[in-house]
């Protein structure tokens, strides 16, 4: 393909993935009155669609699917995460067992770093990548299968770039020199009132993990679009797991865990309310 296209006419597009959300958890906040801006977007004219997703399908895959449009027999994409063994370069990808054994054994004793899922797995281009060959800007924000980010006319915030940015890794982060400011701005995030919630809930250092693991980074990457959302990007994508993370083993309580499901709802839904005005088409994909 050619590395540059004409423009055409079109609307811009924003795509907002928001995972680990339950049917009937959004249901409920939606009948209750919450999310405003989700719920006018449904109330007014929006086609709102279900569809069908095998359980045992990654969430790799599942995210780059929607990304790319085409299945993981196309895009290549197929496991959840890699790790580099130490002393190797390369970055082996694991999925299903041999993942908790990797994330629960391996890491923990140093003997491998994990490693986002690397983009050069992906074999098919994402709708923002097409997008931005015209020369339009374009942004991605903790999009599956974007690290290493490719450079593009605009920003992509790689998967996983929160926690490299803290670790100094600014290779997370395209165009390099963007990289900076952003590591500034991962490590002045404060947790917000997910953070209070979490610390009545849970041990302190159980706490602390799901903060640094979910919280933050999330909140990290609402800002990021928020600020980018002002250069005006033809195509954005922006991913959110923290209700995905911080429900998996979550040992605080129905009505804890009720409140961080609406908390980070409620972030999500302010975001979207301020910027889905600049943008012709939105997307919001909940996957449980």
């Amino acid at each position: 393909a050619p590395a540059s296209l004409p423009k055409a006419a079109g609307e811009r597009v924003l795509l907002v993935g928001l995972d680990g959300i339950l049917a009937e958890e959004f249901d409920y906040l939606v009948a209750r009155g919450a999310l405003p801006a989700i719920s006018g977007l449904m109330r007014d004219g929006a086609v709102v669609a279900s569809y069908a997703r095998a359980a045992e399908l990654e969430p790799a895959e599942f995210w780059t699917t929607v990304a790319t449009g085409v299945g993981g027999e196309l895009h290549g994409v197929r496991s959840l995460d890699s790790f580099r063994p130490t002393g190797l370069q390369t970055a082996l990808a694991r999925s299903g067992p041999w993942r908790f054994w990797w994330s629960g054994v391996e890491v923990p004793l140093g003997l491998a770093e994990h490693r986002p899922l690397l983009a050069n797995r992906r074999a098919a281009f994402t709708f923002w990548e097409l997008s931005a060959r015209g020369g339009a800007p374009a942004a991605a924000v903790d999009w599956w299968a974007t690290f290493p980010p490719e450079p593009l006319a605009g920003l992509v915030v790689a998967h996983g770039a929160f926690q490299l940015l803290l670790d100094g890794h600014l290779s997370a982060v395209a165009p390099a020199d963007r990289a900076p400011d952003l590591a500034r701005l991962a490590r002045a995030t404060e947790p917000g009132p997910s953070g209070s919630t979490l610390e009545a809930a849970l041990p302190a250092k159980l706490a602390e993990e799901l903060r640094r693991r979910a919280v933050l980074p999330d909140r990290f990457y609402r800002e990021v679009a928020r600020r980018e959302a002002a250069n005006r990007p033809e195509a954005m994508a922006l991913y959110l797991p923290a209700i995905d993370l911080l429900a998996e083993g979550w040992i605080g309580g129905d009505v804890a865990l009720a409140d961080l499901v609406r908390a980070e709802l409620d972030e999500a839904d302010r975001l979207i309310g301020g910027l889905m005005e600049g943008f012709g088409t939105l997307v919001v994909v909940l996957d449980p």
